[in-house]
């Protein structure tokens, strides 16, 4: 019936200015801390999330003055409270000079999680801030600045310039987490062995082999591992018996 209609019709409108107030409020507390959590406000006014972020979906820009976390959909911010977060994750990153847990900064400094690793990740990709998030947004991601990258992999380079082989205990107190897919991209031109706890390069298998093949012509034999000097002696030895297996 009409009444019937026009009762529905006033308990809309009501409910839409009910739905406005909530906006109103939500925006002054926004104002005021720069960030609100939309799971804070369904205990504030007994609302459904989905429902509530479906109402502020249509009144932000007009009633509420922020934006919704792309990533995170439960939280809004002001573009004030993202600016000045920006700046301080750029200043912080920026005078990092060794890998480090971007959990632990989150929880020193007070960073909300989601918006920094929005923030990292938009920095990282632009250029702004130079080096690598390693192992996603999760607890273990850690953020490796360039100037690490640098000096690591020079160090790398150096040693197996000078020595024909890598260890990978090495590269994991280096801070390079899984060593033999690093040395596979890094050095995928070359022709290596890889053993259990090394990789070899090519120098070292033509002496084994060249050792070896005296030996056996001579009949005689070789003690790979008294010939070996220093640190290259257990990883000579294995590539000998890799070789001869």
């Amino acid at each position: 019936t009409f009444r019937t209609v026009l009762s529905s019709f006033c308990a809309c409108i009501h409910f839409r200015h009910y739905l406005d107030q909530v906006a109103e409020e939500t925006n002054d507390k926004l104002q005021e801390t720069g960030q609100v959590k939309i799971s804070d406000l369904c205990k504030t006014y007994d609302l459904p999330g989905d429902f509530l972020k479906q109402a502020f979906s249509s009144r932000l820009g007009k009633i509420i003055h922020g934006e919704i976390d792309q990533d995170n959909r439960g939280v809004i911010f002001t573009e004030a409270f993202v600016t000045r977060h920006r700046a301080r994750i750029r200043g912080l990153f920026s005078a990092i000079t060794r890998p480090t847990a971007v959990i632990n900064l989150i929880t020193r400094h007070g960073f909300q999680e989601q918006l920094l690793y929005s923030v990292l990740e938009e920095l990282v990709n632009s250029g702004r801030l130079r080096g690598t998030v390693v192992g996603g947004r999760q607890d273990k991601a850690v953020f490796v600045p360039d100037i690490y990258a640098r000096t690591q992999s020079s160090w790398v380079d150096s040693f197996f310039k000078q020595n024909g082989y890598l260890e990978f205990d090495a590269l994991l107190r280096l801070g390079i987490p899984d060593p033999v897919n690093y040395i596979k991209k890094r050095y995928k031109s070359l022709q290596l062995l890889f053993l259990k706890t090394s990789c070899v390069g090519q120098e070292i298998m033509d002496q084994v082999e060249a050792s070896v093949d005296e030996a056996i012509n001579s009949g005689t034999w070789v003690d790979i591992v008294n010939a070996a000097l220093g640190a290259k002696m257990n990883t000579i030895a294995s590539t000998c018996k890799s070789i001869c297996v």
